[in-house]
């Protein structure tokens, strides 16, 4: 099979009875439910799509589809769409509006699903993604968490989450390494994409 055999659409996932179409370049085959690791996965159609002597505007259009993939994938769990629904209702009352949803907002959401299933305190995450934002700007991702991932709303799904009450008061290195990993992949552009 040839790379653009893989590019084609409408190849089944390789779960038995899944009748789902798989991810573009996903190996094994699966679908959107059941890939197993995203991380992994998108960075894989990245260096097998985006390449500095790539002109095919199928692999450039592939990679901008799959990037949205990837972000809806990290977000398709409850926690995920608890906070995005969270957001998304403000953002509709008029608050917020100025954020909008960029890739650094689904990335925060995306940050701050992974900071409840690890059981993190709202403020680890939050360090955690400062320590990110050191070569940028940490005092505006940081209005930017804050802003988009309400505290009392995140405490309330952790606790749902994390029913002891209790949690992890201090960022950890796997923690900024998950971070670190899916700010890079979140925030992606395309090398020929001029906008934020």
């Amino acid at each position: 099979m040839d790379a653009n055999d893989e590019l084609k659409p409408y190849r089944n996932c390789g779960i038995q009875g899944c009748n789902d179409s798989a991810l573009p370049l996903s190996e094994p085959l699966r679908c959107y439910n059941h890939i197993e690791d995203p991380d992994k996965w998108f960075d894989n159609v990245l260096s097998t799509t985006v390449t500095p002597d790539s002109q095919e505007v199928t692999r450039g259009s592939i990679a901008r589809l799959t990037h949205d993939l990837y972000r809806n994938l990290l977000l398709n769990n409850p926690l995920g769409q608890d906070l995005y629904s969270d957001y998304k209702s403000r953002i509709n009352n008029g608050n917020n509006a100025a954020y909008s949803f960029s890739d650094v907002v689904y990335f925060v959401l995306i940050a701050a699903s992974s900071g409840i299933i690890g059981n993190f305190a709202y403020d680890a995450v939050k360090k955690s993604i400062k320590k990110l934002a050191m070569n940028n700007d940490p005092a505006e991702i940081e209005a930017i968490y804050e802003k988009v991932v309400r505290e009392t709303k995140y405490e309330e799904l952790r606790v749902q989450y994390h029913p002891d009450g209790s949690c992890i008061i201090e960022s950890t290195s796997q923690l900024q390494m998950e971070i670190q990993t899916r700010y890079r992949l979140v925030t992606w552009k395309h090398p020929d994409c001029n906008h934020k």
